[in-house]
C-alpha cells in the first residue's frame, strides 16, 4: 500500500467529501484535508436545506443534477438519508425587491429551473405564517431539504 494521494482535497464539507466519494468510486485514492471536523463549518450549520434558487447561474447545471441525485441518494449511501422537496421560498418586503426578484427569476428560468413569482395571495396558500411585511416572494417547488429519515426537521 502507497502513502501517496491520487488526490488532495482542501475542505471537508459536502463539496470536498462529495469529489473524495466519487474519485475513491473511480479507484483513485483522495486525502481530504479540513480545518476542523469534517462537516462542521458551512455544511454543517445549513439545516439541510438543497436548493438551487438563487444560485449563480454558472452554479445552475451543478446544482440542478445536485437535485437530481439527492432522490436515491439514500440507495447509493446505504444510509438513513432522504430529500424531502417541500420548496423553497425567497421572501420580499418591498416593491424594490420584488423587482430584483422578478429579473432573478426569470434569468433562472432560462436556464430550466422550474420557479415562479408569487404574490402576496398566492404565498399565503403556501405558508400562512408569514410577517405582514413580505408582500411577495419567489417559489422553487423542487427545493428542499435533506434530512435523516424518520427525524423532525429542525426549523431555525
Amino acid at each position: 500500500m502507497s502513502d501517496k494521494a491520487d488526490a488532495v482535497i482542501i475542505g471537508g464539507g459536502v463539496m470536498g467529501c462529495a469529489i473524495a466519494y466519487n474519485l475513491a468510486k473511480e479507484g483513485l485514492k483522495p486525502v481530504v484535508i479540513e480545518k476542523s471536523d469534517i462537516g462542521s463549518e458551512a455544511s454543517g450549520s445549513n439545516g439541510g436545506g438543497v436548493r438551487q434558487s438563487a444560485r449563480n447561474l454558472k452554479e445552475m447545471p451543478l446544482a440542478m443534477e445536485s437535485i437530481r441525485m439527492y432522490g436515491h441518494l439514500h440507495e447509493e449511501l446505504e444510509m438513513d438519508v432522504e430529500y424531502v422537496q417541500e420548496g423553497n421560498l425567497r421572501l420580499c418586503t418591498s416593491e424594490e425587491e420584488l423587482e430584483v426578484m422578478r429579473q432573478a427569476v426569470e434569468n433562472q428560468k432560462k436556464v430550466g429551473l422550474e420557479l415562479k413569482m408569487l404574490d402576496r395571495r398566492q404565498l399565503l396558500e403556501i405558508n400562512p405564517h408569514v410577517g405582514q411585511k413580505v408582500i411577495g416572494a419567489s417559489y422553487c417547488p423542487t427545493d428542499g431539504h435533506a434530512k435523516r429519515q424518520g427525524h423532525r426537521r429542525c426549523n431555525r
